[in-house]
């Protein structure tokens, strides 16, 4: 006879008939190698005769109950590498449910016997709470039998007593099996790894039995979903810039509740690689329970819901586990009349569509879709929605269910009024600003938008982007994020036209794209026109102009606020457009229009209510374009040279004069004749970024700049003065600027930190020997040299991951260190190959040499993929 039903057959497969001395009795796998039973079975006992499936196995009883109110339970164990199944514990049981379980009594019956249970309820005895169960009486042998719930579909409880008289038997509860055994609890908790036996249980019995696991229907949900975020390209929101949709980096948020504060910045889901060392991509959970980003248009907002739905998506359908199950929502859709469960049904039944099989049912979000696991709601597109009446109406169905256990809401919108980011923050949720894609990752992210663009050879245009990129000596500003994205779009936007030779240059391509988008692209003047039109001929002609003017009005605002003036800039805004005002339209209608002109420029936010300018680089170069209309050249080269702050500002006020045809030549030989080494190294930043001063500039600034790179004063500040003066007079005088660096980087009787910088400039001059230098400095020879060395690897990676991890992987092996240092090595190893870090742990738990608590801990970060028998024996020397 064969059994129909999977679970009695599962539960039979992993049960094992033991005999002890003059006892007989029933066990179970309950992990991989382990197996359970009564105490009474194997009492006295050391080693255990066990059959199972034919096999003639001696088990080692290595754990038992201590004392008589201890659970009546042993675990024995297996030294195998053999595959087997175990059961799945599942702890609920409500009177009534009909249980089932398999045995090895004594007698006709000794090769194994079903047996037919129903729950009546607890049973108290002197020595801890029982399970009684009645319908059969249970023979001897079938002590240490596990019973399985056939409501749940998990094994509830194991026999211990029978009574002899009636059909009445106590089981020890499962919950009382982990307690014994707590390091059971990663086979038998999430994330589960018995998935061969919760992959057998029908979607009814996961729900009954509590279990954190999908059911089939959820999964097939998750693969839906998966296709459509896959499916779906989101363009980024300028002109000729690729898709986001196979795009996506690591990105960071600036918090709009606690601006300036160290804690302001937020890493953002993303690939781990692309920035080790953070907390990788559950950090936007744990802060809040909901969260809103806002962000410019292309910022990556529909891409991160995207990607956040996708990994979550994934690790449901692989490790069967996350902190929550993903769904795409329009924000339109939160605005309907009817349930909330149905509306958004409905929604995510019309952005999946054909990739359903089956439309989701009106309550499948009526509740949690697994057991103590929450939705989490992606609401894409509040600011989508036109009317302030339509986005408070969607808002307040978020914050309605602020506190609701079922569900957790990412909300991604383009910038909102302040008081509608209010109504969010004060129902608890987090504000971020989304920022730039990460530097770091530049030549990368060049290549796939190329990639996304269907570009011919992506590679070699990526590696010509790099190139340009070098030859415009503005390299080094894709250190700052905003101006990595800068690159990227102004890039992709023409990729013909090439890369800007100078930072003024980017920032003026790259602010004409963003206007271009904004008041071209979303045509801004059509949606203000729209609401002009309603008073008349005079409104739209006033709306008209104020669109026009926009440039120097932006412009104007940035001067006032760089020179200290701290007025609300659409106070300001109002002020100086009162003339254009036109009586006709009610004042409070004319603000809305000056505030949707900022809020869409495309150069402005929102935050706390304020607006202020997307990045302060970009208020400086606004606010230069404007002071440059009309300076004179005395006062240009008085406020380039001679104040010495705002080296920025100054920068961008340069290449505003100089197209102006302001000359600076007399200015900058002052400065290289008069001034500090700062003045000197400023004028060579100046050439650098482009700025034309003349030949002579250039001869006298390369030669004070070498005499300050060779100079021969000691101490750290004369070393760091050097390094930067060799680093700028490379760009003016290649042969001469290298020769320093080299000499600082090769001298061993130097400070390491010296070196380590020395050869990170080099890195960006001559690649080739800066990276050999830096794996040079990589060596240990003692543990006091650990963090330097570290510094070094780190500084690697950013250059080259592969020979940053090999450096990492050295260290990590390198037995001059201490333990504790080379575990957390290999912990950081694991942000970039998983893999690679387990084998690290793998050795460092297995080394005999080291300390036994930090071989401990490695075993603890290892988890699961720890030997059993190896963390057994640790734990045995840490008792002893």
């Amino acid at each position: 006879m064969v059994l129909a039903d999977p679970l009695p057959l599962a539960l039979k497969s992993a049960t094992v008939a033991l005999s002890s001395g003059a006892s007989t009795g029933t066990g179970f796998f309950i992990a991989p190698g382990v197996v359970l039973t009564c105490a009474h079975v194997v009492a006295g006992e050391n080693v255990v005769r066990g059959q199972w499936q034919g096999r003639q196995i001696e088990f080692r009883v290595n754990t038992r109950s201590r004392d008589e109110d201890s659970p009546d339970l042993a675990a024995l164990y297996w030294e195998t590498s053999i595959d087997h199944p175990f059961v799945a514990l599942a702890p609920l049981v409500s009177p009534g449910d009909d249980l089932w379980s398999w045995g090895y009594p004594k007698g006709s019956y000794s090769s194994g016997d079903s047996v037919a249970l129903k729950y009546d309820g607890p049973s108290q005895r002197h020595d801890g709470e029982l399970i009684r169960a009645s319908g059969a009486r249970l023979t001897p042998g079938f002590s240490g039998a596990p019973v399985l719930n056939r409501r749940t579909g998990g094994v509830c409880g194991v026999v211990r007593l029978g009574d002899r008289n009636d059909s009445v038997s106590r089981l020890i509860p499962a919950d009382k099996i982990l307690d014994a055994y707590p390091d059971l609890s990663r086979h038998h908790l999430p994330p589960h790894t018995n998935i061969d036996w919760l992959d057998l249980l029908e979607d009814e019995q996961l729900r009954a039995g509590g279990w954190r696991y999908p059911s089939r229907q959820l999964l097939a949900y998750l693969e839906a979903l998966r296709g459509f975020v896959r499916s779906h390209p989101y363009a980024v929101s300028m002109p000729n810039t690729p898709p986001l949709s196979t795009v996506y980096l690591r990105q960071h948020g600036v918090s709009l509740q606690r601006v300036g504060e160290e804690d302001s910045l937020i890493h953002l889901p993303g690939p781990e690689s692309a920035d080790p060392g953070t907390s990788g991509t559950q950090q936007l959970f744990t802060r809040h329970r909901n969260t809103l980003i806002l962000g410019r248009p292309g910022a990556g907002k529909s891409s991160l819901l995207r990607y956040v739905a996708e990994m979550a998506a994934r690790d449901w359908s692989s490790v069967k586990d996350g902190a929550f199950v993903p769904a795409y929502v329009p924000a339109r859709a939160l605005r309907s009349r009817t349930s909330f469960s149905a509306t958004l049904a409905a929604a995510v039944n019309r952005e999946l569509g054909t990739w359903l099989d089956v439309s989701l049912p009106d309550e499948w979000f009526a509740r949690q879709p697994i057991p103590g696991v929450p939705w989490l709601l992606l609401v894409d597109g509040i600011d989508e929605i036109l009317t302030a009446d339509g986005r408070r109406e969607a808002i307040n169905s978020i914050t309605h269910r602020r506190g609701a256990e079922d569900y957790r809401f990412l909300i991604a919108s383009r910038p909102l009024p302040q008081q509608e980011i209010d109504q969010l923050l004060e129902a608890g949720a987090g504000a971020y600003e989304i920022l730039p894609f990460s530097p770091d990752q530049l030549l990368t992210l060049a290549e796939l938008w190329f990639d996304a663009l269907d570009l011919d050879r992506p590679r070699p245009l990526a590696e010509r982007f790099r190139a340009e990129l070098e030859r415009s000596r503005i390299a080094h500003l894709a250190r700052v994020p905003l101006l990595a994205t800068m690159l990227c779009v102004v890039f992709a936007g023409n990729p013909a036209q090439g890369l800007p030779h100078s930072r003024g240059e980017l920032y003026e391509r790259y602010i004409t794209l963003l206007m271009s988008k904004q008041y071209q692209h979303v045509d801004i003047y059509e949606r203000l026109d729209r609401r002009a039109k309603l008073y008349g001929p005079a409104a739209r002609r006033a709306v008209e102009i104020l669109v026009r003017r926009a440039r120097p009005l932006l412009e104007r605002l940035a001067a006032m606020r760089h020179r200290g003036d701290q007025r609300p800039l659409i106070e300001l805004l109002q002020a100086w457009t009162a003339s254009l005002w036109p009586r006709c339209m009610p004042e409070g209608e004319w603000i809305q229009i000056l505030q949707d002109l900022l809020r869409q420029s495309g150069v402005m936010t929102q935050r706390r209510g304020e607006f202020v300018f997307v990045h302060m680089t970009v208020e400086e170069y606004m606010a230069a374009q404007y002071a440059a209309y009309e300076l004179t050249p005395d006062v240009a080269n008085y406020l380039v040279f001679l104040q010495r702050d705002e080296q920025s500002y100054r920068q961008f006020l340069a290449h505003a004069c100089v197209r102006s045809g302001v000359s600076f030549e007399r200015g900058a030989l002052h400065a290289l004749q008069n001034g500090k080494p700062g003045d000197a190294m400023f004028v060579a930043t100046l050439l650098r970024d482009g700025v034309e001063l003349g030949a002579a500039v250039r001869a006298a600034a390369a030669n004070r700049l070498s005499r300050i790179a060779v100079s021969s004063e000691s101490g750290h500040l004369a070393a760091e003065l050097r390094i930067a003066a060799a680093h700028e007079l490379f760009y003016l005088s290649p042969e001469k600027g290298l020769a320093p660096l080299v000499r600082i980087a090769e001298n061993t009787r130097g400070s390491r930190f010296d070196r380590i910088e020395a050869a990170r400039q080099l890195v960006e001059l001559d690649f080739g020997l800066g990276v050999r230098l830096l794996m040079d400095l990589t060596h240990a020879s003692t543990s006091a040299g650990s963090g330097e060395c570290l510094r070094a690897a780190r500084y690697l990676l950013e250059f080259d991951a592969s020979l940053g991890l090999a450096a990492l992987e050295r260290l990590a092996r390198n037995p001059n260190l201490d333990g504790w240092t080379r575990v957390e090595i290999a912990v950081e190893i694991g942000e970039w190959d998983k893999s690679m870090s387990r084998t690290m742990l793998m050795d460092l738990a297995e080394d005999s040499v080291l300390e036994l608590l930090c071989r401990l801990e490695a075993i603890e970060l290892l988890g699961s993929d720890a030997p059993a028998d190896l963390a057994a024996d640790l734990y045995d020397q840490r008792l002893a």
